[in-house]
């Protein structure tokens, strides 16, 4: 949190040697390093290296303000972001997935700093009734899945 995600000299060449082994990135975004860690920095990036997945972590929940309206915002117009919703409000995970699709957000514990059990059991009751079993299976694991392009195992 002590630089700018975007910083030319300091993150900006290791987001480049990370983008061409064709791995995913990953960022903290949050506003207890408001400026460093804004959402609209990401956009800079994801635009810089649109082939490259990028995660973004906390989808703008962590801190004192909250800027996920402005993290919803970044990923839905980047198709290379996925957002995970850890450390975020609850209700600000549904807003994710109702306006960006299933599709676009992950399931996130933010553990060990919140407990697993009662994000698992806050996500099931945010998703009852909101979201079909296909897509609660996608928030689950398989967006995760996808993105870090890991193989399934055979049933």
């Amino acid at each position: 949190n002590s630089f700018f995600i975007d910083s030319p000299g300091m993150a900006l060449p290791l987001i480049e040697a990370i983008a061409k082994t064709g791995k995913v990135l990953a960022f903290h975004i949050g506003t207890d390093a408001y400026e460093a860690t804004h959402p609209f920095r990401l956009a800079k990036i994801a635009e810089q290296f649109p082939e490259t997945q990028i995660l973004m972590i906390h989808i703008g929940g962590v801190g004192f303000a909250d800027v996920s309206s402005a993290a919803i915002e970044v990923i839905a117009g980047h198709p290379n972001v996925t957002g995970i919703g850890s450390n975020l409000r609850h209700i600000n995970v549904l807003k994710a997935i109702k306006q960006l699709g299933a599709d676009r957000v992950c399931f996130g514990s933010d553990y060990p700093f919140n407990l697993m059990h009662v994000e698992v059991a806050a996500y099931q009751a945010l998703m009852d009734g909101e979201c079909s079993a296909e897509e609660q299976a996608m928030i689950w694991a398989g967006n995760i899945s996808r993105v870090l392009q890991l193989e399934s195992s055979p049933a």
